[in-house]
């Protein structure tokens, strides 16, 4: 059965219900992703921790893949890949609701009962903390301490790496949803009914208002630009109608997407490629930069929290590719369409699918990147995808191989499966974006 969460009381909890999803035509399994668009992001500048970075495919520091989303109903959490593929992290929690990563490479997880537990990059977990209290946000500082917000305590409290605690901030209400912003103050979401408010906290503890909403803020998250001049991330879920609200630098809300009735925003995420993960009830949503739904991550029993992870290493929001290589000769505007295919091959043949890509003037040496071919009976019409097989033993599944700077595919379109027709060879890098080009096969 799957489940949904509904709000009620004094500070919100979640009520187990039959959950139903018509909205998305959702594919069974967790790596069926239904996608609306196409399109890659270019990202103008971003701010982290003070440090600005601009300009399209440069290299951007933490806010990395894979994301952690925290699957509540099965004591789960997942791992979100950048092509929206989806694997188990870990299991065995006690109802988890959020999660946070530090900077070297853990991975924390806070659950209903109040137990902070550190997971390793193998999946091992260990219990970290206890706050002794229900656990509804984690956010680290650039120091690596651990601040949790305990929503029955109405309190955010500090935890050194050694697992130190002391308390924060109190007086909160219900203390829900943490952010740190790039000047080092801590943004708080206080849900529950009389108190709708978003707080700051400076670095000394000191309480100010930030923004008051309709009703229930629960998560927080900056865009990459962070304030001055990017925005926050939270939630509303005024009279059951759950809502993505984006606050300006002032605290004014300036858009408000409301989603679908039947559960509540629980947990929102912005990693590298500028794209919006929010966790509503069974499926993460993938949102575009306007908040506009492109794609649906379907297959889990009751998302929660959902975090980037953190990266040392420059990260690029849109790999640079500059098209396929000959024989090819081109992709995307230059790789022609399905009235003029940009190349023809003949049936039966072999065709080297070669392409370079890269970071910031830096070739891409690593990652996982896959082809798919699609045949088309016209311009709009095509069949279903076929992940391509290769004939090459150094190649695994439908993957490109790196060979001498350049990422090879032999295709063949015998074994393949291929006839004669139109068909459009799809590139899928491991940043999320796609490539393709047209071809013809007679």
């Amino acid at each position: 059965m799957k489940t949904k969460s509904v709000l009620n009381s004094k500070c919100p909890m979640p009520v187990i219900r039959e959950w139903r999803w018509p909205p998305l035509h959702c594919c069974a399994g967790r790596t069926r992703i239904m996608k609306t668009l196409r399109s890659s992001l270019a990202i103008a500048a971003i701010l982290l921790s003070g440090l600005a970075l601009c300009g399209y495919a440069a290299p951007i520091i933490g806010r990395a893949f894979p994301l952690y989303v925290v699957d509540s109903g099965a004591g789960q959490v997942w791992k979100i890949q950048a092509d929206d593929t989806t694997a188990l992290f870990a299991s065995g929690f006690s109802t988890p609701r959020v999660v946070a990563c530090a900077q070297d490479g853990n991975v924390y997880v806070g659950e209903e009962g109040g137990g902070i537990y550190r997971v390793d990059a193998a999946g091992n977990k260990s219990l970290f903390a206890s706050i002794g209290g229900r656990v509804r946000g984690l956010a680290f500082d650039s120091g690596g301490n651990l601040y949790a917000a305990n929503e029955a305590g109405g309190q955010v409290l500090r935890i050194d790496p050694s697992g130190q605690m002391s308390l924060f901030a109190g007086g909160l209400g219900c203390a829900q949803g943490l952010a740190f912003d790039s000047s080092g103050d801590l943004y708080v979401a206080t849900g529950g009914y009389g108190d709708n408010r978003i707080k700051r906290i400076d670095a000394a503890g000191g309480i100010h208002d930030f923004a008051a909403v309709d009703q229930n803020p629960v998560p927080l998250c900056f865009d990459l630009n962070g304030f001055p001049g990017g925005y926050l991330l939270s939630s509303e879920n005024q009279g059951g109608q759950p809502t993505v609200i984006k606050l300006d630098g002032s605290g004014n809300v300036s858009s408000r997407i409301a989603f679908p009735r039947g559960d509540a925003i629980a947990g929102i995420a912005i990693p590298y490629n500028g794209y919006v993960y929010v966790t509503y009830g069974p499926v993460v949503l993938k949102l575009d930069a306007n908040l506009t739904q492109v794609a649906a991550i379907t297959g889990f029993n009751n998302t929660f929290g959902v975090a980037a992870s953190w990266s040392a290493n420059p990260v690029c929001a849109v790999y640079a590719f500059d098209g396929f290589l000959p024989p090819i000769g081109g992709a995307d505007a230059t790789g022609g369409s399905f009235s003029a295919p940009v190349r023809t091959f003949k049936l039966g043949s072999t065709i080297p699918m070669k392409f370079v890509a890269s970071c910031d003037g830096t070739p891409i040496t690593t990652g996982v990147h896959r082809l798919q071919v699609i045949k088309y009976s016209d311009a709009t019409n095509s069949a279903e995808p076929i992940d391509a097989t290769p004939q090459d033993t150094a190649t695994t599944g439908n993957q490109f191989r790196l060979t001498d700077g350049q990422w090879h595919f032999n295709l063949d379109t015998k074994t393949t499966g291929m006839t004669r027709g139109i068909w459009q060879v799809v590139a899928i890098l491991s940043d999320g974006s796609q490539h393709s080009a047209w071809i013809q096969v007679k």
